[in-house]
């Protein structure tokens, strides 16, 4: 029997006892263990950044799925969580659609004819309807109006700020600016 094997026979014999001394330890040492891992978390912040950001590069497929997954099964949970939430915080809801249509407001007017542009504008640059994000062809009603800079940042419905994209680019993009997102895809991609 090798080195390695005894020492796995002894703590699978052992395995109740030791595990019983480690949760002892961790209970009375439990202030001095956070106050480490905080400390080794700072020291190590970048390193943690940069594990964080390839996992979710290398992964981004199944992160997806598991996102998708649990919302199917969780999804009646997760909707009367936000009734109720909105129930017991009227003001959010409020508040969230008045910014909205202030902000819509601000941008102007967006015409058919804009709109149209956009779209004629994309076909002539890239040949047929393209994601101006991913740089994807877009099915048919997989397509979305995207501003560049965008509302909630002081964006307008102008034709310089309007884009077509997929809907899950656009929805990947958020709230961030072209630039702000090709700098997030570098991380996550």
């Amino acid at each position: 029997m090798t080195k390695q094997e005894y020492d796995r026979q002894r703590y699978l014999n052992r395995r109740t006892e030791i595990l019983a001394v480690r949760r002892e330890y961790r209970q009375q040492h439990r202030d001095r263990l956070i106050q480490y891992s905080q400390k080794y978390y700072k020291s190590h912040q970048l390193k943690f950044k940069y594990l964080s950001a390839e996992y979710r590069r290398v992964h981004k497929v199944n992160i997806a799925k598991i996102g998708q997954e649990y919302y199917k099964k969780n999804r009646n949970r997760i909707l009367v969580y936000k009734q109720k939430y909105h129930q017991e915080h009227p003001e959010c809801s409020i508040a969230t659609r008045e910014n909205r249509r202030a902000r819509v407001k601000a941008a102007g007017k967006l015409t058919v004819k804009v709109v149209q542009e956009v779209y004629e504008r994309n076909i002539k640059k890239y040949g047929t309807l393209t994601c101006y994000l991913c740089l994807g062809p877009i099915e048919f009603g997989q397509d979305s109006l995207e501003h560049k800079t965008p509302l909630s940042r002081g964006g307008d419905h102008q034709l310089d700020n309007l884009d077509v994209a997929h809907c899950n680019c656009n929805a990947s993009k958020s709230t961030k600016t072209e630039a702000e997102y090709r700098e997030w895809e570098k991380c996550t991609v």
